[in-house]
């Protein structure tokens, strides 16, 4: 690349990310490299967006220069959407519309207790907030809505959740949804020893609970013993969760 194609993106001309470079092939070849690697809408703010310049004389060489933030995002507007992409916004708009409508009172709730969050999913950043508990579970009871659902469900994956390790087992089995039903088995691994290892065991061999098993068998290899290393075994030949058993298997304590 000629030297004087890329410039600092720090410094006095904080505007343009890229000086024009030398040959219209070098500028094409450059944009599409970048706009490859520019899959995020930030970062194609800030890596090269190419142009060409509309304001030349008739008759001369067309050069392309660079975009700014600003022109950047006033071009973006006027670029056809395709049937796929609308398709696609609408659906995620429609997810963030029941998403905050399914876990609105939860929210409320958990703030009344100085949750100071903005949805469920900010507590699984945190450590301790065992005054959330008794809504988690009050609301896991409430809420139908998967996606939130889940996330009630792994808000409840610790230790001091073990007073409700019935309520959990009771949804665990009531609730057949993929994603539900994993939430609920990651607040399940959690409790592990209140289980014990003849449960965790039915668990992981019960195959009409799907992959959520793989979330016992770190629980299995904890408490150790020769029937967890025969039914860690036995598994590693499950369809389902022999990858995960086999590697599990290797840290087993007979």
């Amino acid at each position: 690349m000629h030297p004087s194609s890329v410039s600092s993106i720090t410094g006095t001309n904080s505007q343009r990310f890229i000086d024009p470079p030398a040959s219209d092939s070098w500028g094409r070849a450059l944009g599409l490299l970048m706009g490859k690697l520019a899959m995020g809408p930030r970062l194609c703010l800030y890596l090269a967006v190419m142009r060409e310049r509309s304001d030349l004389p008739n008759g001369a060489k067309r050069r392309l220069s660079p975009m700014t933030a600003e022109e950047f995002l006033e071009w973006s507007k006027s670029q056809p959407v395709s049937k796929e992409k609308a398709a696609r916004q609408k659906v995620w708009a429609e997810t963030a519309r029941l998403s905050e409508l399914a876990q609105r009172d939860l929210v409320q709730d958990l703030n009344s207790v100085g949750a100071n969050i903005n949805a469920v999913s900010d507590l699984l950043e945190r450590r301790d907030y065992p005054e959330c508990l008794p809504i988690l579970a009050k609301h896991l009871l409430l809420v139908d809505y998967a996606p939130i659902k889940e996330m009630v469900a792994r808000a409840m994956a610790t230790e001091e959740a073990e007073p409700y390790l019935d309520l959990l087992l009771e949804q665990y089995y009531a609730d057949s949804r993929d994603r539900v039903r994993d939430g609920l088995a990651i607040a399940l691994s959690f409790q592990y020893r209140a289980l014990g290892l003849d449960r965790l065991c039915a668990f992981a061999l019960d195959r009409s609970l799907g992959a959520s098993r793989i979330f016992f068998l770190k629980g299995i290899s904890r408490l150790g013993g020769p029937k967890a290393l025969q039914v860690l075994q036995e598994l590693s030949s499950d369809s389902e969760v022999k990858f995960e058993a086999i590697e599990v298997l290797k840290k087993v304590k007979a």
